[in-house]
């Protein structure tokens, strides 16, 4: 940790180079000793270090960063990487990591598929608050959630995935029923 905190004070002191060779060495130590949060620390303040030197660098230690938060489910180191990439121009956003198919509808709360469905049946937001009967930010904010949730890019996309996902089994041929009358 004092390695960690020299690193941060050598950088107060406007000495860039001692603080990015101490956070190096920090984040090298950290990920041989398998230190996890800690790493994600180190590397946060290192790409913070380097967005004034090296902005490819940084980059590549937020994205990296972020990586790994996630796995780990660090969700504010995660979001503090990513919040680093949008300063440096880098696009974080990721529909594609979402759940899509099978599996998408069933992370939703029970009020989230009421509306998921009412969305795919045609109803604007207006008709779901007065059918639910909830306000209409409420239903905008449901909406939200379940777009985001299923992946679907609109509501039209919500409507194709909810139908294939609800649509009944197709009725299996009659065998020959015997003699007709």
């Amino acid at each position: 940790m004092s390695r960690h905190v020299g690193g941060l004070i050598a950088l107060a002191n406007h000495d860039p180079a001692a603080g990015i060779s101490q956070l190096e060495g920090v984040a090298a130590e950290r990920k041989r000793l398998g230190l996890h949060a800690g790493l994600l620390w180190a590397r946060l303040d290192l790409a913070a270090a380097l967005i004034g030197r090296d902005a490819a660098r940084a980059a590549d230690e937020l994205r990296q960063t972020g990586i790994e938060a996630s796995a780990a489910g660090a969700a504010t180191e995660q979001q503090l990487a990513e919040a680093g990439l949008r300063r440096l121009g880098v696009r974080t956003w990721r529909r594609s990591q979402v759940s899509r198919g099978e599996g998408a509808l069933d992370q939703l709360s029970a009020r989230e598929r009421q509306v998921a469905v009412l969305v795919a049946a045609g109803n604007s937001n207006p008709e779901i608050a007065n059918t639910l009967f909830l306000s209409r930010k409420t239903v905008e904010r449901h909406v939200s959630n379940v777009l985001a949730r299923t992946g679907a890019c609109n509501r039209t996309d919500l409507a194709r995935l909810v139908s294939k996902l609800t649509a009944p089994p197709e009725p299996s041929p009659r065998k020959n029923e015997g003699a007709h009358r």
